[in-house]
């Protein structure tokens, strides 16, 4: 269990005594461990001390009776005292009615038979795996924006950390209806609360069937930047529709994807008497000509 303490364990022997003023103690490393029930024939119950301020490690229990006036001491069987640690937890906030994963690290996490407890607030979250060094809980939806902390408790162990909940983002319609057949154009969201960690995607359908998922990212709380995919067919329309992580808000636009620019580079003129060399880039219906020194 944790050196922190608060494992409920059970001490069975003979010899205890045959009622509970006979027991005079339990204790591990010299600590005393809090009897929480005295049976005959069920043994001893109790929850282990504090070990944290020393060295943690593995102990006998010692039971100490006083049977008819006559002192006893024995000792037997092992309990492990682990240093119990959680070394971060992200993310730190989350949005109302979302429910993305929290991942908590540390070490000593997952010991057999034990509950494991994450809250955020005074809300569950909903544990997904655990092992001796990660905890993923999903945080709960349907809290009130607020600030609260978040707290990791094993037994007598505690963690806690600030944690915010936000409002839900809103998303406004992207300007862009044009894009490139060769893809990487970026259609950019507006709204708020868009800098949230999660997982932010679009998903760009086209000929009903054919879905291609990209990745966005945020540049802060009122953009969100969805780069456009590829396709092979010009003059096609294709659907965009948004997805953040479990929070499901499509925004539906269009775009025509259009030819991609073709770039040439042409003989060099002289321009005031200087030779500067001319790019042409070609985007039906328009035409840029740009020129520059051939340094």
């Amino acid at each position: 269990g944790p050196a922190q303490g608060g494992t409920l364990v059970t001490v069975s022997g003979v010899n205890f005594g045959f009622q509970p003023m006979d027991l005079q103690g339990v204790t591990f490393n010299g600590q005393p461990c809090a009897v929480q029930m005295f049976s005959v024939s069920m043994g001893i119950q109790c929850r282990t001390p504090s070990l944290a301020r020393s060295t943690p490690g593995t102990f006998p229990a010692e039971v100490s009776t006083r049977i008819n006036g006559l002192d006893s001491k024995g000792s037997g069987g092992r309990f492990e005292f682990r240093p119990t640690t959680v070394d971060s937890a992200s993310p730190s906030r989350v949005i109302t009615n979302g429910r993305p994963l929290v991942t908590i690290r540390g070490n000593y996490l997952l010991f057999a038979g034990r509950m494991t407890s994450v809250k955020i607030g005074t809300l569950d979250c909903t544990q997904v795996s655990i092992n001796n060094t990660v905890i993923q809980c999903r945080s709960p939806g349907g809290a009130a924006p607020t600030q609260t902390t978040l707290e990791v408790s094993i037994d007598n162990f505690r963690y806690t950390r600030p944690f915010t909940i936000t409002a839900d983002p809103t998303i406004e319609q992207p300007a862009r209806t044009r894009a490139i057949v060769a893809g990487g154009v970026n259609v950019v969201f507006t709204g708020t609360n868009l800098d949230v960690p999660l997982v932010k995607q679009a998903t760009f359908t086209y000929r009903e069937e054919t879905r291609v998922v990209v990745a966005c990212t945020s540049d802060g709380p009122t953009r969100l930047i969805c780069p456009t995919p590829a396709v092979d067919v010009l003059g096609i329309v294709v659907t965009v529709s948004l997805n953040l992580d479990s929070f499901a808000r499509p925004q539906f636009s269009q775009l025509t994807y259009e030819s991609t620019p073709v770039f040439s580079q042409q003989d060099y003129v002289l321009i005031n008497n200087v030779a500067m060399q001319v790019l042409s880039i070609n985007v039906s219906p328009y035409r840029v000509v740009a020129s520059s020194r051939p340094d």
